[in-house]
């Protein structure tokens, strides 16, 4: 589901979720979490996010690095 097609609450719902993990541990939890559900690839709503300005780039540079880590060692 594109980050557009989210009802304005889902939507700063889960911005708030990104901004609070901290940790890789918390963003790699998340993501386990969130890949569940079966909605769009998390990376994609984070790129969707940052170009529409949404989340900040330090923000969406900590997840995608984290995602891309990960992917690296699965």
């Amino acid at each position: 589901m594109p980050a557009d097609t989210l009802s304005t609450s889902q939507r700063e719902s889960l911005i708030d979720a990104l901004r609070s993990c901290r940790s890789t541990e918390e963003r790699l939890a998340f993501a386990k979490d969130y890949a569940q559900t079966g909605r769009e690839p998390l990376w994609e709503l984070i790129c969707d996010l940052l170009i529409s300005r949404s989340i900040s780039r330090a923000v969406a540079a900590h997840w995608l690095k984290d995602l891309i880590e990960e992917g690296k060692a699965s």
